[in-house]
C-alpha cells in the first residue's frame, strides 16, 4: 500500500542528505545538517561552469533521458529524478531498466559542491508508516571500470532508506561502497551513540555481474523487538535484531541511484531493475529473483 506524503517539496529538500565521514572500528559517524541550502551567486556559477563542459552525449533512442525533477512510476512507487544538467546522469531504457552515471561536477541542485553529488531516483512520495513490516527488493549492476578500479570516493552510497519524523527527514540505513569494492549495511537504532551510524555487516561485491537484493525491516526503536533482515543472491547476510529505527520515526521510503563524497575524479556507472518498496511479503524472490530484463547496450 502506498501512502501518499503530507509535506510539500519545498519544506522536504530543506533537508539535505546525510554524508557519511570516514570509517572507524565499530562503525560510521553522519553529519545530519538541518539547514536550507541557498548556494550564492559564485558558488552557482563556478557549478554551472563545470556542467557546461560535461560531454551531452546520448545513447541512442533505446533509452530515455531523465531531467532534474521528473517522475516515473515503478511498481506502484512515484520517485523523482535528482540529478545534474549533464543528461547522461539518468536514463531509462526501453525494457525498464535504470542507468545511473555519476560524472565528477554534475551535481544536483542542492547539493553541497564541496561536500557530496548525486544521481538518485528518491521516492518519497512513497514512504510507508514505520508500523507497518516493510520489504524491498532490487537488482544492481555495477558497471566494471577501465582495469577493474573501484570508486575512490571516501563513501559511495548505491541506496538509502530515508525517514519521516515529526520536524524533520534524515536516512535511516544505507548502503555504502568503500574503496576496495567493500559493501556496508548501515542502519540506525535508538541504542547507537549520537551521529554514529555502525556497519551491521559488510562483504565484498563484484563488478560486471548482477546483484539480487532483498530486505524486510520492523521497526520498534524504543521496544528492542525490530529487525532488519538483508539477503544477497539468495543468501542472507544480516540478521540484526533488537532497536531499529531512531526514536520519533514516523515512516520510510527508498531511494536508489549513486550519492558519493567530493572531490571524486571517476565516472561511476551502476544500473538497477525491478524496484520494489512497499509492505507485501516479498520473500518469494529471495531465491527466486525477478528475471532482469534483457541488456541493451549503452554506447
Amino acid at each position: 500500500m502506498i501512502h501518499a506524503i503530507q509535506t510539500p517539496p519545498a519544506n522536504r529538500r530543506r533537508f539535505r542528505s546525510a554524508a557519511f565521514r570516514a570509517h572507524q572500528s565499530t562503525g560510521w559517524p553522519a553529519m545530519m545538517k538541518r539547514r536550507t541550502l541557498l548556494i550564492g551567486g559564485g558558488a552557482v556559477a563556478a557549478g554551472l561552469g563545470i556542467r557546461s563542459a560535461l560531454p551531452q552525449t546520448s545513447a541512442g533512442k533505446s533509452w530515455r533521458a531523465f531531467s532534474n525533477g521528473d517522475k516515473v512510476t515503478v511498481n506502484g512507487v512515484v520517485y523523482e529524478a535528482e540529478c545534474g544538467e549533464n543528461r547522461v546522469a539518468l536514463q531509462r531504457s526501453q525494457n525498464g531498466v535504470f542507468r545511473f552515471s555519476m560524472i565528477p561536477g554534475n551535481l544536483w541542485e542542492n547539493d553541497d559542491p564541496d561536500d557530496s553529488e548525486r544521481t538518485e531516483l528518491d521516492g518519497w512520495k512513497g514512504h510507508i508508516p514505520t508500523s507497518q513490516t516493510i520489504w524491498a527488493s532490487w537488482s544492481m549492476y555495477y558497471e566494471p571500470s577501465d582495469r577493474g578500479a573501484w570508486s575512490t570516493a571516501d563513501w559511495c552510497i548505491l541506496r538509502q532508506i530515508y525517514a519521516f519524523y515529526e520536524k524533520s527527514q534524515r536516512p535511516w540505513s544505507a548502503l555504502v561502497l568503500k574503496p576496495g569494492g567493500v559493501l556496508h549495511w548501515l542502519g540506525g537504532s535508538a541504542t547507537d551513540p549520537r551521529g554514529f551510524w555502525p556497519t551491521r555487516y559488510h562483504q565484498r561485491i563484484v563488478q560486471g555481474q548482477w546483484l539480487h537484493f532483498v530486505e524486510t525491516c520492523k521497526f520498534d526503536p524504543d521496544g528492542g523487538n525490530g529487525y532488519w533482515r538483508s539477503w544477497l543472491n539468495g543468501r542472507q547476510v544480516l540478521d540484526y535484531r533488537g532497536s531499529v529505527g531512531k526514536p520519533g520515526i514516523k515512516s520510510v521510503y527508498a531511494k536508489f541511484g549513486i550519492y558519493r563524497s567530493r572531490p571524486t575524479r571517476e565516472i561511476v556507472s551502476t544500473r538497477c531493475a525491478n524496484m520494489r518498496f512497499t509492505t507485501d511479503d516479498l520473500s518469494a524472490l529471495i531465491e527466486k529473483p525477478e528475471p532482469v530484463p534483457a541488456w541493451e547496450n549503452w554506447s
